[in-house]
């Protein structure tokens, strides 16, 4: 009979096998349907944990003005009181202009930094000097930065490099280079250094806490998460020609191709 030929049995055998290649193929697009869904809830999940690490960031940095301008009113210097708040209602429009942005451009992040070092530095009376150097790349509108990255940075070095410096004037030094589709950022102070500045923090009274470089690094990690580490961050001390530390040195390495 013809189900004993080997005619039947061969296509007996490839009919079967093609049942079963099927089945598998159609087991494995429903897994990776349920791959690729379960990575964009995640990929939402993390954009929106994202904005709301940022939105937490921005009345941060309200709270720190805004008790300087107090402490320029109970100190009766209404001279110094009257010109931070205007650099400060500037700085204020553009802090809830920017968080409705995920990236500025280099300009734009360089008008920024100059407003808050300049309110830092009538807070701190004069005691600090600071620099912003971006080359070539100040009116490139290609190369941007995530909004609000860099000035926990900054203020950080003003907090406690500026803060704890007792030898000399305080200098800050801000820096924007293009290397290789990547854009490295610079933030220097010639302040005493972490591990002294951890000494002096354990020994002396500290008005306020800053949350901002824990939010950044909650920050940092979910954009990594989004963009596929797209962000690196290299902290050291810096160092005389004799070896003793003399500063603080905030390294950012930020890829371009971000789409």
């Amino acid at each position: 009979p013809f189900w004993k030929k080997r005619w039947f049995l061969v296509v007996c055998f490839l009919s079967g096998l093609g049942i079963i290649l099927r089945i598998f193929y159609f087991r494995l697009q429903v897994r990776n349907k349920k791959i690729e869904e379960n990575n964009r809830i995640q990929l939402q999940l993390a954009e929106l944990e994202h904005k709301a690490l940022q939105a937490q960031m921005n009345p941060h940095f309200i709270f720190n003005s805004l008790n300087s301008i107090q402490q320029y009113i109970v100190s009766n210097n209404l001279s110094n009181a009257n010109k931070y708040l205007s650099i400060f209602a500037s700085l204020i429009r553009e802090t809830l202009e920017n968080s409705t942005l995920g990236y500025i451009t280099i300009r734009r992040e360089v008008e920024y930094l100059s407003k808050y070092l300049e309110l830092e530095q009538l807070r701190f009376g004069m005691r600090f000097s600071y620099s912003i150097k971006t080359g070539n790349i100040l009116n490139d509108n290609n190369v941007k930065i995530p909004v609000m990255l860099l000035q926990p940075f900054v203020e950080n070095a003003v907090r406690h490099g500026m803060r704890y410096k007792l030898d000399g004037s305080g200098n800050i030094e801000i820096s924007f280079h293009l290397l290789d589709n990547q854009l490295h950022c610079y933030v220097e102070d010639n302040g005493p250094g972490r591990e002294k500045t951890a000494a002096l923090r354990t020994y002396q009274h500290i008005e306020y806490q800053s949350r901002g470089m824990e939010l950044t690094q909650k920050r940092i990690e979910l954009l990594n998460k989004i963009y596929a580490d797209k962000i690196s961050i290299f902290v050291n001390d810096r160092h005389d020609e004799n070896g003793n530390t003399n500063g603080t040195s905030v390294h950012i390495v930020i890829e371009q191709n971000y789409e």
